[in-house]
């Protein structure tokens, strides 16, 4: 498949300028809503394929069964609640829980295709989460735990949307497990967009262009090849370069809008205490390149290099998980 790094131009939502519930926001969160479509795991060999990757076993182990056994230790008969669920895939493994009474998920973009991987005790809301308070299927309802993974940074404002499920969703004592990115620093985005150009893209375009020569169908990749070289020697020098990269490569409009300054505020409310917190994936590039491919590197060179990187502060890791209660 031929790679190509997107550019600064990729039309994306500006959650300074654009209004929620706009013409363009609409029309944005349709594209949204499309893409999320065809990326579902089940048109792409199912999770059963996606957790056979390195990437997923490699990360697992410190954050979905992390979060797994937390709630095996919240009590019985739990009340749980998704925001932002995808395909379901996580919703299905907490209903398995035996101390889960009751399994609710909301996601924008549910669809036939998507909720047919649901287990059929999960009850499923349709909902966009910018608009929390529109959402008729959780009038009146409070739960034991609310949790989000990789959500957050799509939304307009993340506080908005993590203090509505504080203090209307959420009982009392109960807890919020938030799983996202975590990009905060201009040396985060150079060494995001370098890696993945120089370990991703680049290697890509490059066996594109040699395999061209070898099948005589013609040079057109190095056109590619030499503008992926170009923009790895540019995110170096330039920090609005690389923050294009980080953010663009990705087919959402609302892929990284946040950072870590939008949780920050929500780490500061006065009713919630901040329970557990961990940085991690400091060089997650490295899982989806042809090294990231061969088991015995992810788990026993590429992650421990992950967390003397985050543990010695040389870098803060793009991703976090933190656990909140409510007083």
């Amino acid at each position: 498949m031929k790679m190509s790094a997107p550019t600064a131009g990729t039309t994306r939502f500006d959650k300074k300028q654009t209004m929620v519930n706009s013409p363009e926001y609409r029309r944005l969160l349709a594209l949204e809503i499309k893409a999320w479509g065809v990326a579902n795991p089940q048109n792409n060999g199912g999770w059963a394929q996606m957790q056979k990757t390195i990437a997923y076993r490699t990360y697992r182990r410190g954050t979905i069964e992390k979060q797994l056994d937390l709630i095996r230790q919240q009590g019985e008969n739990l009340d749980l609640l998704e925001l932002g669920s995808a395909d379901g895939w996580f919703s299905n493994e907490i209903l398995a829980l035996s101390n889960v009474r009751s399994m609710t998920s909301i996601d924008v973009a549910l669809t036939q295709n998507t909720s047919t991987t649901y287990n059929s005790k999960v009850k499923l809301v349709k909902g966009d989460l910018n608009l929390m308070e529109e959402i008729q299927g959780l009038k009146g309802q409070k739960f034991d735990c609310i949790l989000t993974r990789g959500t957050l940074h799509h939304l307009v404002d993340p506080h908005a949307t993590v203090d509505y499920a504080i203090n209307q969703l959420l009982k009392k004592d109960g807890i919020l497990v938030i799983e996202d990115s975590w990009v905060r620093q201009s040396l985060q985005f150079k060494t995001n967009a370098f890696l993945y150009l120089a370990l991703y893209v680049l290697p890509h375009s490059i066996f594109d262009f040699l395999r061209g020569i070898i099948t005589k169908r013609g040079h057109e990749s190095l056109s590619d090849t030499r503008r992926h070289i170009r923009d790895l020697i540019l995110v170096l020098f330039s920090s609005g370069h690389a923050e294009a990269i980080t953010h663009n490569h990705s087919f959402s409009p609302f892929e990284s809008i946040s950072s870590a300054d939008d949780y920050k505020q929500i780490y500061e409310g006065q009713n919630i205490a901040v329970r557990y917190f961990r940085n991690f994936a400091a060089l997650p590039a490295w899982h989806h390149t042809y090294f990231g491919r061969i088991k015995f590197l992810g788990e026993y060179v590429i992650q421990p290099i992950d967390d003397l990187l985050i543990r010695s502060r040389l870098f803060v890791g793009d991703l976090h998980m933190c656990i909140l209660q409510k007083k």
